[in-house]
């Protein structure tokens, strides 16, 4: 079994684009269709899913763990909330959510939260995190979204690619920003 572990230089703020695009596309070559739970079986991260009324789709982070040998381990954990909904009541599928999670794993910085403090710094705090939840988003959407015809609306991307209309929304709002001649993302997936 392959154990994914996260290096300091891997989670660094902010990431660019490319660099999001680059792991989109390395890692839907690696994991292709592979369901969620054999993905993070193979990269060791611990799956939970709770369910419950929360505006939270779920939250990642590394939870500190004592092996047999007394060894300090962090092993990386992924929770999903199965009835999360978005702001207009759609659901939000699993596979969504994970990938989201599974971002701020790979990139998003934990240390920055216990650098800034006073009340420039909660704000400096606010912005990154809006930030770092875009990126997220621009992940998600890498990942579950192979193309965006010319066209297609964001409701159609949704039901063709089984993610939520947020989900497409914020895809083709990506796109257009990327490159306003071409909606095709297989030239920046592959």
């Amino acid at each position: 079994m392959h154990q994914w572990a996260p290096s300091k230089s891997s989670r660094q703020t902010p990431i660019r684009r490319t660099t999001i695009d680059e792991a989109a596309r390395q890692l839907r070559r690696f994991f292709g269709t592979m369901p969620i739970d054999e993905i993070a079986e193979c990269t060791g991260i611990y799956l939970k899913r709770d369910s419950g009324p929360s505006a939270t789709g779920g939250f990642a982070h590394f939870l500190r763990h004592r092996d047999d040998e007394n060894i300090v381990r962090y092993v990386p954990v992924i929770m999903i909330n199965t009835q999360h909904r978005t702001e207009h009541g759609e659901p939000v599928g699993e596979r969504e959510i994970f990938f989201h999670e599974f971002y701020h794993l790979l990139h998003s910085s934990v240390e920055n939260d216990f650098l800034l403090s006073g009340e420039e710094s909660l704000i400096t705090l606010r912005a990154m995190h809006a930030q770092e939840e875009r990126r997220a988003q621009d992940f998600a959407a890498r990942m579950l979204i192979d193309e965006i015809r010319a066209g297609e609306t964001a409701r159609e991307i949704a039901w063709r690619c089984d993610v939520s209309t947020r989900l497409a929304e914020h895809a083709c709002r990506a796109a257009s920003a990327h490159d306003n001649v071409t909606r095709d993302w297989r030239a920046i997936l592959t």
